[in-house]
């Protein structure tokens, strides 16, 4: 069974006509199934085959692309400033099939994405803004908040922490003065067990880049 991916996919275009006229695009895409699926009309494999990315080989009755489109689209909305997409993929973002969209649709978009998949640690983003952004898990987060003396969710959005807070909270709970991420995060691993306090950097990679 396949560890599901969730992923938000943010369009952005000077064009806004564009915009409106690929979201209606995708939502005529996927009110019906251009062949047999496991995921129903909101299958992205619809997406691709709507919008002639790919087609359906007659012989093998499977879809004829190189684009890997194993998963659904969750939701869609067109906001003021971009075109906001949720979908749920098969262990991986699969973002290929939006890069060819826009190539094909529209030139001048931009995806800025989100990706989440605990099972295989993959964490990605290419916004500016989660770049040297960390998870961080912690099974007692008030044992946590005695050892450094502060609140440690002041410095938090949910479990995303930046490099420097991460860094003051690891150089207070080992009591160093070590600067070196890496290092910290070594030492503190051979402190705590992962059922305790986990540690994982956010990947900031671009969407044409990904598998």
């Amino acid at each position: 069974m396949a560890n599901w991916c969730t992923n938000t996919i943010k369009i952005y275009s000077e064009h806004k006509d564009k915009l409106a006229e690929l979201e209606k695009s995708l939502n005529e895409w996927t009110s019906k199934n251009y062949m047999d699926n496991g995921f129903g009309e909101k299958w992205l494999g619809n997406i691709v085959l709507g919008s002639g990315l790919g087609t359906i080989d007659e012989d093998e009755e499977d879809i004829d692309t190189d684009l890997e489109c194993r998963g659904a689209l969750v939701d869609i909305d067109l906001t003021n400033e971009c075109l906001w997409i949720s979908t749920a993929t098969a262990w991986k973002p699969m973002l290929q099939m939006w890069v060819r969209l826009l190539e094909k649709y529209l030139p001048d978009g931009k995806i800025i994405y989100y990706a989440e998949e605990p099972g295989w640690n993959v964490y990605c983003s290419n916004d500016p803004d989660m770049k040297d952004v960390y998870l961080l898990g912690f099974s007692n987060v008030n044992e946590i908040n005695e050892i450094i003396g502060y609140d440690i969710n002041d410095f938090m959005n949910g479990y995303e922490i930046k490099e420097k807070d991460l860094r003051k909270c690891l150089q207070l709970l080992l009591k160093t003065d070590e600067n070196d991420i890496e290092t910290l995060i070594e030492q503190i691993a051979s402190k705590y067990d992962e059922n305790h306090l986990c540690i994982l950097k956010y990947e900031f990679i671009e969407p044409e880049e990904l598998d």
